[in-house]
């Protein structure tokens, strides 16, 4: 017995509980400000590109494509520095960009994000018997409690973008206290 696509359940199953909708909101919101708009659009890549920035422009996140989000969220992530320099040309104010909690939870989703698109490539695909798409979620099952573990323990080598704002987030906290 073969199966094709189980990830439209994994996916549906993923919009049932949504604990980092605040970090989806501002990064939704935020995309969806500068590509609305034409102008802004056209004004956000000449910025990137007289920077010289590694990305040429955000990418575009939509519900249907649930994959897209770990995508989305890397680009932005990697973006965090050149939005904010652009919101702040535009006057529009994103208090969380400067927020390093809020940072640390958006480089959090984007690694677990990133560990659930490695799942869902591998569930997905045209003659995989159940067998095969049983161990990809039994293994991934242990994988999270192997994070879990990991986490608790302080050891964030299978996050390395919370791993590195963390960090980051550690000296904020110190200069807005000094």
């Amino acid at each position: 017995m073969q199966f094709h696509c189980i990830i439209h359940q994994d996916a549906l199953c993923s919009k049932k509980k949504n604990e980092f909708q605040n970090i989806m909101k501002v990064v939704v919101l935020t995309v969806n400000f500068k590509k609305s708009r034409g102008l802004n659009h056209r004004q956000f890549k000449q910025f990137l590109d007289e920077i010289e920035s590694e990305y040429g422009d955000l990418l575009y996140y939509t519900e249907v494509r649930w994959l897209s989000r770990g995508l989305t969220l890397e680009r932005f992530l990697n973006l965090i520095e050149e939005i904010g320099t652009f919101l702040a040309e535009k006057q529009r104010d994103v208090p969380e960009l400067k927020n390093p909690d809020w940072l640390c939870d958006l480089a959090f989703l984007v690694d677990i994000t990133n560990h659930l698109n490695v799942l869902n490539t591998r569930l997905q695909g045209r003659n995989q018997l159940i067998s095969q798409l049983y161990v990809h979620v039994s293994s991934f099952q242990w994988k999270l409690t192997l994070f879990r573990s990991q986490l608790n323990s302080g050891n964030y080598n299978h996050f390395p973008n919370y791993k590195k704002w963390l960090k980051n987030s550690t000296k904020l906290r110190l200069f807005s206290v000094m």
